[in-house]
C-alpha cells in the first residue's frame, strides 16, 4: 500500500512538473523568448564582404569629412599645370603626371570608403560614363592589338600618356558624377577650375613678354 501510494505521488509529481514546464515554455513562447539559443555559425565572407568589414572596423570618419577631402583633392588636381619638376628629364611633363595620378588615386580611395558607408554616393547609371567606358575599352583593345602593349599601356616619360593615364582621368570623371550632386557644387568646381586656368594663362603671358613673376 505504501509503495503504491509513493508511486502514485511520484507519478502525480512528474505530471505536475511536466505540466509546469509546458506552461513555462508556452509563456516564454508567448513572450517572444526563444526556447533554445544556438550560437550563430560565421559564414565565409566574400571579397566585398571583407572590404566592408575592414571599412566598418576602420576609425569612424564622418561622410562630410570624406566629401570635403575629395573636394580638397580636386582643388589640388587643378594645381597640376603649375607643377614643374626640375630633377626629371622632362620637367614639364613627368611631375604633372605623377602629381595628378597620385591625387586621383587618393581621391578614389576616399570615395570607396564614402560609397561603402553612404549609399547616396554609390555608383548609378550614367550614359556619359557608359560612353567613357566604351572609349576606354576601345583604347585598351587597340593597345592589346598594337605593336607594343607595354608602351601603349604605360606610355613614356616624354608624353606620360597611355591607357593607364586615361583610366585615371575617367575614374576622376566617375567620382565627380557620384559625389557632386547639386548645380551649386558644379558651379563651385567650374569657377575654381576657371580661376586656376586664368592664373596659368597670365603666367604664360608674363613669360611671353619676359616678365618675371616667380
Amino acid at each position: 500500500g505504501g509503495g503504491r501510494g509513493g508511486g502514485l505521488r511520484a507519478g502525480r509529481g512528474g505530471r505536475a512538473g511536466a505540466a509546469g514546464g509546458g506552461a513555462r515554455g508556452g509563456a516564454e513562447a508567448r513572450a517572444g523568448v526563444p526556447a533554445c539559443r544556438a550560437r550563430p555559425v560565421p559564414l565565409p565572407a566574400s571579397g566585398m564582404g571583407r572590404l566592408r568589414a575592414a571599412v566598418a572596423g576602420a576609425p569612424d570618419v564622418p561622410a562630410a569629412a570624406l566629401v570635403w577631402g575629395i573636394r580638397l583633392g580636386l582643388l589640388l588636381v587643378f594645381v597640376t599645370p603649375f607643377i614643374v619638376t626640375t630633377g626629371t628629364v622632362f620637367p614639364f611633363v613627368v611631375g604633372k603626371a605623377l602629381w595628378s595620378r597620385s591625387l586621383i588615386e587618393i581621391i578614389a580611395g576616399m570615395w570607396v570608403v564614402l560609397a561603402l558607408r553612404s549609399p547616396e554616393y554609390r555608383p548609378r547609371r550614367s550614359r556619359l560614363l557608359l560612353l567613357l567606358g566604351l572609349y576606354l575599352g576601345a583604347v585598351l583593345l587597340a593597345a592589346v592589338l598594337g605593336v607594343s602593349f607595354q608602351r601603349s599601356f604605360w606610355g613614356n616619360f616624354e608624353r606620360m600618356g597611355g591607357v593607364f593615364d586615361l583610366a585615371h582621368w575617367i575614374a576622376l570623371a566617375a567620382i565627380l558624377l557620384f559625389t557632386v550632386r547639386s548645380l551649386a557644387e558644379w558651379r563651385w568646381l567650374v569657377t575654381a577650375n576657371l580661376g586656376f586656368g586664368t592664373a596659368a594663362g597670365l603666367l604664360a603671358l608674363a613669360e611671353r613678354f619676359d616678365l618675371r613673376v616667380v
